[in-house]
């Protein structure tokens, strides 16, 4: 149990898809927002993808895409080139966009998703009963909320601080000489984050995002970083 675990849990899961549109644009603002990243832990690295709409810079909805690659030694995979491949859509609704200061704005958000991932050649020899096990893959759904903090510097540029917790719950799926199985799990997840934004004419922003991540489910923490664009319309 505590393998598949691991497993679920260093693909990334659910955070990524908070967040990503409604804190960079004008409060009353609605907008676009797309974002491409590199994540890395332990024993995978991997890309992921990110296209979403903010309605008045209040309800976001957003699509996160996932491709994954395993390292078969770290993971101890009986085969080469395990990899998988995500889906998440993600519901954002930030009931506060507050400007403390001049210069200083918080924003507090509640999150809600679905998730799915498909796992390809991740095959490893289960230690409850030593048979060749495949990894099938899982589907998820999370409620949490995503706080942030917003400074503005000169020239149009922002530094902002967040932190983001998760409560999920799912189904995994996985297969042996016996037929095939499924465990359900829940647990937290939160993340460490920081962006560096430039807003541009028109309210427009560019941003350079670093995200750290934690859980509970007793498996190595891992970082991500990502390079984003918001368009603003009316």
């Amino acid at each position: 149990m505590k393998k598949l675990f691991a497993i679920i849990i260093i693909v990334g899961l659910a955070l990524p898809a908070v967040a990503q549109i409604s804190p960079y644009l004008e409060k009353g603002k609605s907008g676009f927002g797309l974002n491409l990243g590199y994540e890395q832990g332990r024993s995978f690295k991997g890309y992921l993808a990110n296209l979403g709409y903010s309605y008045k810079g209040v309800l976001d909805l957003e699509a996160n895409f996932y491709t994954d690659a395993y390292d078969k030694d770290a993971e101890g995979l009986l085969l080469d080139n395990a990899g998988s491949k995500g889906l998440m859509v993600c519901l954002n609704w930030w009931p506060i966009r507050k400007q403390a200061t001049p210069t200083i704005g918080v924003d507090f958000g509640l999150t809600m998703g679905i998730n799915t991932f498909a796992f390809s050649k991740y095959s490893y020899l289960s230690s409850g009963t030593g048979l060749s096990t495949d990894y099938k893959g899982y589907l998820d759904g999370l409620v949490g909320f995503d706080s942030r903090v917003k400074f503005q510097l000169e020239d149009g540029w922002a530094l902002m601080p967040g932190y983001a917790l998760v409560f999920d719950m799912g189904t995994e799926k996985y297969s042996d000489a016996n037929g095939e199985f499924s465990n359900t799990y829940d647990g937290f997840m939160s993340r460490i984050s920081v962006s560096l934004s430039k807003r541009l004419a028109k309210g427009n922003v560019v941003y350079f995002e670093a995200n750290n991540y934690i859980d509970t489910f007793d498996a190595n923490s891992y970082f991500e970083v990502k390079v984003g664009f918001v368009l603003s319309s009316k």
